[in-house]
């Protein structure tokens, strides 16, 4: 029997892949791991070629053996559509929310307005249409039953395929914090920083306290550099760069308590994702063992 796991947007600190491969390994199965990110350039000559590289593997498999697709959602929907195979088994590790990922691309490209909602509620009824002519999956890990229910409104057979619901937990750190004085109060938030994200509210709220004793950490990767120079004109916001890890944050704060912070996404088409979702950051705050807000 051989696996195919197919994860076009791995890296090592993945906390759902590392997962999967460590029970891979684990039950000694043995396993192929594909990585091409190409597939996410849309309608370009490089998804095309990454399209065919991923058909070709999966072409390779024989009745009996398994495809493990993880991946954030639409794309990896799409990806088991190329196999052809019925006696070859599809697992997928659907961790996102099929209309907000349907939305962020929408507002990220046409901002919000009347023509991006008619586009956006176009998309969905179209990409829900082109999924839903026959079952590609076998198998479904999921983070919430909501999250199987809701995105069963667009793709009708998605709520009759066998699951297993794991939110996105992880191995709890040991860490005892040195500083433990409240003299200071240090907030951090991860993720990608950009506009559109629970951050921009973040901000606000720290303008509106103007206190020089709170201070607001970020940890990750800069997505959009106007943003980015407008974060850093404010003396109470400190950026600590990118991270692989929980840890790498925490030995990043050098031991001084903190506070973790998360707003929710703003959900301004009604996707239900602030009910639905299971955000990491959360998840990586609890993991560090300080207190959320």
């Amino acid at each position: 029997m051989k696996i195919l796991v197919i994860a076009p947007t791995y890296k090592n600190y993945n906390h759902r892949e590392n997962r999967l491969l460590k029970y891979l390994e684990k039950k000694e199965k043995c396993y192929e791991l594909l990585v091409d990110r190409e597939i996410y350039k849309v309608f370009t000559w490089s998804q095309y070629q990454s399209v065919i590289r991923h058909k070709n593997k999966i072409n390779q498999l024989n009745d009996g053996d398994y495809i493990i697709i993880t991946d954030p959602g639409l794309i990896g929907l799409f990806i088991a559509k190329l196999n052809k195979n019925k006696k070859v088994k599809v697992i997928f590790d659907y961790h996102d929310l099929l209309s907000w990922e349907v939305f962020y691309q929408v507002k990220k490209k046409l901002g919000i307005n009347l023509i991006s909602k008619l586009v956006f509620k176009t998309s969905l009824f179209v990409i829900g249409k082109l999924l839903s002519r026959s079952k590609v999956i076998n198998f479904l890990i999921a983070i919430s039953d909501k999250q199987i229910q809701e995105t069963s409104n667009h793709i009708k057979w998605l709520n009759k395929v066998d699951h297993v619901i794991v939110p996105n937990v992880r191995p709890h750190i040991d860490q005892n914090f040195t500083n433990n004085t409240f003299s200071s109060v240090d907030i951090i938030w991860m993720g990608n920083i950009q506009r559109g994200r629970d951050l921009e509210g973040i901000v606000k709220l720290l303008t509106k306290c103007n206190n020089e004793e709170i201070q607001l950490n970020l940890f990750g990767n800069i997505l959009d550099e106007e943003f980015f120079k407008e974060l850093k004109e404010n003396d109470n916001i400190k950026y600590f760069g990118t991270y692989e890890s929980d840890l790498e944050i925490l030995e990043k704060l050098n031991q001084n308590f903190a506070i973790g912070i998360f707003l929710g996404w703003d959900d301004i088409f009604n996707t239900n994702i602030n009910q639905l979702g299971s955000p990491n950051k959360v998840f990586s705050y609890i993991n560090m063992g300080i207190p959320v807000l």
